[in-house]
């Protein structure tokens, strides 16, 4: 069997996680090694070999992955199901032995092979071309290298007509995409509790795209903090302050609203409220206009499938009666 015409070309791009370090307590790095052979136009040219190292942690690669999976409309997307991403290890990581040399090799390992798997999807680094990953191309810096002119250029920060924050770093999920999510990993009665989860996970997912590992700790310390406070109306004040201090207004927003809804205890959630001057009425009200929405859209699909198929039925009697 022969295999594919991509497996059997040479890419002009490689990519190797080759070493990991660590020093003072500080997140472990792993040392991304690019190598570009650019084509020669003539046979006699010599050829040209240009190098490149980034430096990342786990959480950037974290996030390469999820914005590779999270891009719609991009084929990429569809084939990062065959790909898993590196393990978290978090059992290792709470008993803090994620830190030793053996880890930190097992880590770059895993990350490498990782790699390898993206590198191998069609058209991956044809980057002067709209084939080419732009995704890829910005979490190497290929513009500085490459040509990149075939890729869309990135959107800059604001609040899109849906009303939905966005950046070029990443997306920010609006709650129809939470609903969607809690709907597909668990049964109806525990939706409630898996929307509450899936808003933590949108917010540290968008600051781990944002500010990488050091600004989620800050503020998953910064949460910790507040959840654990016996008296939430003391505490929801420094918590909107350290939000308003550390963010765009419109992002604090958003973490504030996220943060709202991840919160069991209605106590609390009335005094982050309170201290970030939005309603907890207006915060419900946002979510049921979005579920509302949700099902007149999935409502239509269904009547427009309908009378789809009443017309292909119809045609199909048509012509039945005429043979």
């Amino acid at each position: 069997m022969t295999p594919p015409d991509f497996l059997l070309r040479v890419p002009p791009l490689k990519l190797h996680v080759r070493n990991a370090t660590q020093t003072n307590g500080e997140p472990a790095v792993y040392e991304l090694f690019c190598r570009l052979t650019k084509t020669r136009e003539k046979q006699e040219e010599p050829v040209q070999v240009m190098q490149w190292s980034l430096w990342k942690t786990y959480e950037e690669f974290q996030a390469f992955d999820n914005q590779m999976r999270a891009a719609r409309k991009s084929t990429f997307a569809k084939m990062m199901v065959t790909v898993a991403f590196a393990p978290g290890h978090r059992v290792r990581a709470f008993f803090h032995q994620d830190q030793t040399p053996s880890f930190l090799e097992k880590r770059r390992a895993e990350l490498d092979f990782y790699m390898q798997r993206v590198m191998l999807f069609p058209d991956v680094v044809e980057f002067s071309k709209r084939d080419g990953c732009k995704v890829l191309a910005d979490f190497i810096g290929a513009e500085q290298y490459m040509d990149c002119s075939g890729l869309v250029g990135p959107t800059s920060p604001g609040m899109n007509m849906s009303g939905t924050f966005s950046s070029s770093r990443g997306i920010l999920r609006d709650s129809s995409d939470s609903d969607n999510r809690a709907s597909c990993i668990s049964a109806p009665g525990d939706k409630v509790s898996s929307r509450r989860k899936l808003c933590r996970m949108e917010i540290e997912e968008e600051l781990a795209l944002r500010g990488g590992a050091h600004e989620l700790k800050r503020f998953k310390k910064r949460a910790r903090v507040f959840r654990k406070e016996n008296d939430p109306v003391a505490a929801a004040e420094p918590f909107v302050d350290f939000l308003h201090k550390e963010f765009e207004p419109d992002f604090a927003l958003w973490i504030l609203k996220r943060f709202v809804r991840s919160l069991k205890s209605a106590e609390k959630r009335e005094a982050l409220c309170a201290a970030g001057g939005i309603s907890i009425e207006v915060v419900d009200a946002e979510e049921d206009e979005n579920r509302s929405q949700r099902q007149n859209h999935r409502l239509s699909m269904e009547e427009d499938e309908a009378d789809r198929r009443s017309k292909k039925y119809g045609m199909f009697v048509i012509i039945a009666r005429i043979c």
